[in-house]
């Protein structure tokens, strides 16, 4: 595959704007998918009145700017208007929208740590729930499909759309071209996981965007914890899930969305270029895999960082070590 690679500005919170574009250059990124947010790293109401600035400053580190990944639900006419305008100014295709909460998204509470949903309340019997994000969905897609651009919604633990068939449910049958589906298949290995082949095929037509990170699900005492891991150590199996998107013709952008970038600028340049070096690797496989039939050898699960320092029932451990191959 020959997408672009793209970063998100969400996973700097630490660093300016500016410091994100100069981050993603040096790490080699095509471009970024920039974070809309009143705390970081623009504002909409700045967006709009700055967004040629932006724009910019995002060329003039050679790079591209390929969505905008804003907090607004689908339900906010005023700001989804707003987006349309700006990504017609700017020439930037994609804009995520969010979706609404399911329940009381108690997988929140399993995270190991603190974690953003992004999604709103809509307080309703589910299936309500699900009819007015239909007919939400169906209203937006005739706005982006009238203006040349697209919303992005995305697979995402804690919300009404954390699978494969329930993107199926809620976005299958709109114009691709008007509302796409960004895949997070680290999403839902905390929630929402089918089989990848399943749901590759199902969604393949309506995929635009794929986020890149892992996760791991460990013991911690007598619970279950989550977190963010190594993009070769977590549970997302990614030779596999390449592998099926090479096989689908898939030609939508990926974009690296590792929430462990650390918090000082030589650190986080580091640890960004290594992400893009092994994604870069793994696409390589994937490509070779999809032409001749060669498997991408698949790694087994090894915990690390954060998920190797969660304590673990007696002897969990040593089952995790045997299945790594490790002493």
């Amino acid at each position: 595959m020959n997408s672009p690679v793209n970063v998100c500005t969400s996973t700097m919170p630490a660093f300016a704007l500016d410091d994100c574009l100069k981050l993603a250059a040096g790490a080699g990124y095509q471009g970024v998918e920039l974070r809309v947010h009143d705390k970081y790293h623009i504002s909409l109401p700045r967006l709009y009145y700055q967004c040629d600035q932006i724009i910019r400053g995002v060329e003039a580190n050679k790079l591209d700017l390929s969505v905008y990944n804003t907090y607004y639900g689908v339900t906010d006419p005023d700001a989804t208007d707003a987006l349309i305008r700006i990504c017609r100014r700017t020439g930037v295709r994609y804009f995520r929208v969010t979706l609404p909460v399911a329940g009381k998204a108690d997988v929140r509470t399993q995270g190991y740590e603190e974690a953003v949903i992004p999604s709103y309340e809509h307080r309703a019997r589910p299936a309500e729930v699900l009819r007015s994000v239909k007919a939400d969905l169906q209203s937006l897609a005739k706005r982006t499909k009238a203006a040349g651009v697209c919303a992005l919604v995305e697979i995402h633990w804690g919300t009404v759309m954390s699978s494969f068939t329930s993107a199926h449910y809620l976005a299958g049958d709109l114009d691709p071209d008007a509302v796409a589906i960004t895949l997070d298949p680290a999403n839902m290995v905390i929630e929402g996981k089918e089989d990848w082949e399943y749901g590759v095929q199902l969604l393949h037509e309506h995929v635009a965007n794929v986020h890149i990170k892992n996760v791991s699900w460990l013991r911690e005492g007598d619970d279950w914890k989550w977190c963010w891991d190594g993009l070769q150590q977590g549970m997302v199996d990614w030779p596999q899930v390449f592998g099926l998107l090479a096989d689908a013709d898939y030609r939508g952008t990926f974009a690296v969305e590792d929430f462990r970038v650390p918090r000082e600028f030589d650190g986080a340049l580091a640890h960004l270029r290594e992400l893009r070096e092994q994604t870069r690797f793994l696409l390589r496989g994937a490509s070779r895999s999809s032409m001749t039939g060669y498997e991408s050898p698949v790694m087994a699960h090894q915990p690390s960082g954060a998920a190797a320092r969660l304590p673990l029932r007696s002897g969990e451990r040593e089952r995790i070590n045997e299945q790594a191959g490790r002493p």
